[in-house]
C-alpha cells in the first residue's frame, strides 16, 4: 500500500504526517474505511514518536473518526476523548492553518453523534452546545459549518426534526455565502429528512435532491444513513420495491467499504419491507431483526438496539408470543441507562406495560 511505502521512505516527519492527512482524508470522505484506518494508525505512530501535540490530536481524531464509521463506538469515544483532552484554546490558530478546522469542535461533533446512537439524549445535546459555543468562538467559518451540519444530523439520529430543520438552516445559509459546497449538500440531505419526518411531501425529494449533490462531490460518507432514510421515504410512499431494492444496495455497499456503524438500522428497515412484501411468512424478517440487534449490540449503538428490538417485540406480540417479545425488549432496555426523555425509550416502555398488562 502507497501509505506505508511512504513510512519508508526518506521524507521529513512532519511532511510525512502532511502527507498521510491528504491520503486520510481522501480515503475517508470515499468511505474507504478499512484503508483510512490503516493511514491512521500509521499516522498516530508518527506523531506521538514526533510528540508534537497537535499532530497527536489529530492523530487521535483521526482513529476517531475510523473507528466510529467501523461500527466501533467505545473505541471511537476514547480516541476522541484522548484527542480532546490534549486540546488548548491557544491551539485553534495552528490548527486551522494545518488542517484546516479546530478539532475540539470536529471531536465535539463525532462525540455527539456517539452519545446519540448510544442512546444518551442529555450527553448529546450537552456536547452539541458547548461545540457550538466553541465553534462560534473560533469565528473560523468553516469549524461553524462542521458544527451545525452535524449537529442537525444527531438530531436526525435522534428523531428530533425540528431542532435538525433549525441547524441544517444555518448550515446552508453559511455554506451558499462562503462556497461550502459539501456542506450546502449535507444540510440538503439532513433539511429534506427533517422535512420528512414531519410529513412535508417535499422532505423526500429535498432528501435526495441532497444526496446527488453530494456524491456528485466525491464523497460516499453519508451514503449508509441518507439511504437509510431515503428508504424510509419509499416505504410512507407505498414503493416497496424500490426501498428493498436501495436497502440492498446500502447494506452491500457497507459490507465493501467497511462503513458499519448504521447497518443495524438496516437491517431493521429491511425487515419491515420483508414484513410488508412477504406477506405472512415472517421468516426473513424475524431474522433481519436478529442482525439488526445483533450488529447494534456489537457496535455499540444501543439506541439502534432499542428500535430493533421494538419492532420485533411487536412481531413477536403479533405472533402471540409476548414472553419472548418481554425477552428482547427487557435486554435492549438494560442495555445501557438510556435518558428518560428520549422517545424511543418512552416507546419501549409504553410496549413493555403492554405487554405486561
Amino acid at each position: 500500500m502507497r501509505a506505508r511505502a511512504l513510512g519508508n521512505e526518506t521524507l521529513d516527519p512532519q511532511k510525512l504526517c502532511h502527507v498521510l492527512w491528504g491520503l486520510w482524508g481522501y480515503y475517508v470522505v470515499r468511505a474507504d474505511i478499512r484503508t483510512a484506518i490503516d493511514v491512521g494508525e500509521q499516522f498516530l505512530s508518527l506523531a506521538l514518536q514526533q510528540q508534537d501535540v497537535n499532530d497527536v490530536i489529530a492523530g487521535h481524531y483521526m482513529m476517531g473518526v475510523t473507528q466510529f464509521y467501523a461500527g466501533k463506538l467505545a473505541a471511537s469515544e476514547q480516541s476522541f476523548k484522548s484527542g480532546l483532552a490534549l486540546y488548548q484554546p491557544h491551539q485553534h490558530v495552528e490548527q486551522t492553518i494545518r488542517y484546516g478546522f479546530d478539532f475540539s469542535v470536529t471531536i465535539q461533533a463525532y462525540l455527539s453523534w456517539i452519545f446519540a446512537l448510544q442512546g444518551h439524549l442529555d450527553l448529546a445535546i450537552t456536547c452539541s452546545k458547548d461545540l457550538i459555543t466553541q465553534a462560534e468562538n473560533t469565528k473560523h467559518d468553516f469549524s461553524i459549518g462542521f458544527g451545525h451540519v452535524f449537529i442537525a444530523c444527531m438530531y436526525n439520529f435522534l428523531g428530533l426534526s425540528e431542532q435538525a430543520e433549525r441547524h441544517a438552516s444555518v448550515t446552508i445559509a453559511l455554506s451558499v455565502g462562503q462556497g461550502f459546497a459539501q456542506f450546502l449538500a449535507q444540510a440538503e440531505i439532513q433539511l429534506g429528512r427533517a422535512l420528512a419526518q414531519r410529513g412535508d411531501a417535499h422532505g423526500g425529494e429535498r432528501l435526495a435532491d441532497g444526496m446527488q449533490a453530494y456524491f456528485a462531490t466525491g464523497a460516499e460518507l453519508a451514503r449508509p444513513y441518507a439511504q437509510a432514510w431515503l428508504t424510509e421515504t419509499h416505504i410512507s410512499k407505498g414503493t416497496l420495491d424500490q426501498g428493498f431494492a436501495l436497502v440492498q444496495e446500502t447494506l452491500a455497499f457497507s459490507d465493501r467499504t467497511g462503513e458499519t456503524y448504521f447497518d443495524s438500522e438496516l437491517w431493521r428497515l429491511k425487515a419491515g419491507l420483508q414484513t410488508r412484501l412477504g406477506g405472512a411468512d415472517s421468516t426473513e424478517a424475524e431474522a433481519s431483526l436478529a442482525l439488526a440487534i445483533e450488529t447494534a449490540s456489537k457496535c455499540g449503538a444501543h439506541l439502534l438496539h432499542l428500535r430493533a428490538a421494538i419492532d420485533y417485540a411487536e412481531m413477536l406480540i403479533s405472533q402471540n408470543r409476548p414472553s419472548d417479545a418481554k425477552a428482547v425488549l427487557q435486554t435492549a432496555m438494560q442495555a445501557t441507562e438510556f435518558s428518560p426523555e428520549l422517545a424511543d425509550w418512552v416507546c419501549a416502555k409504553a410496549l413493555l406495560t403492554q405487554i405486561q398488562a
